[in-house]
């Protein structure tokens, strides 16, 4: 819903609505059905998660004390074009990381994604896949229990 790529994006998108937007209609509507999870939720929200899966992926990544990382990263190649967007990446150190989905597993999936690696690596950014199970595993770091979540580098 508040998802944006810019032009820099191979394919850019506007949001259907901002975070503004999104923190108006809750004000407008505080007894509605809803709004006291939307009120919860709002401060999780970050512009650049396309899916669900990879918001919780985020969510995940940050409670492991790396802190949050930042969402479709442009990683660019030796001409300064973009060449790669991972889901996540920590720019501090570098690594760039992806969602490990059930769609990911189908054979076009994994021809794109050991692509997206090459590249990725090549530019001096490991690349590692966060497992869905890894992220079932944690719960947003408002409602965490004890312990951290974990991912696993892909292989």
């Amino acid at each position: 819903m508040v998802n944006c790529h810019g032009t820099d994006f191979p394919r850019p998108k506007e949001p259907m609505a901002t975070i503004n937007d999104l923190h108006r209609m809750i004000a407008a509507h505080p007894g509605m059905r809803g709004m006291k999870t939307a009120r919860l939720a709002i401060d999780e929200i970050r512009v650049g998660a396309d899916s669900p899966q990879e918001t919780k992926m985020r969510l995940a990544l940050a409670s492991t004390g790396l802190g949050e990382p930042a969402l479709n990263h442009v990683i660019r190649n030796g001409w300064g074009q973009p060449a790669v967007w991972p889901d996540a990446a920590y720019g501090q150190h570098p690594l760039a990381l992806q969602y490990d989905g059930a769609q990911r597993s189908e054979p076009r999936q994994g021809r794109l994604q050991n692509k997206r690696r090459t590249v990725t690596g090549g530019r001096g950014w490991p690349a590692a896949g966060v497992p869905r199970a890894a992220q079932e595993r944690s719960q947003p770091p408002s409602h965490q229990r004890a312990g951290t979540a974990q991912f696993s580098p892909a292989r």
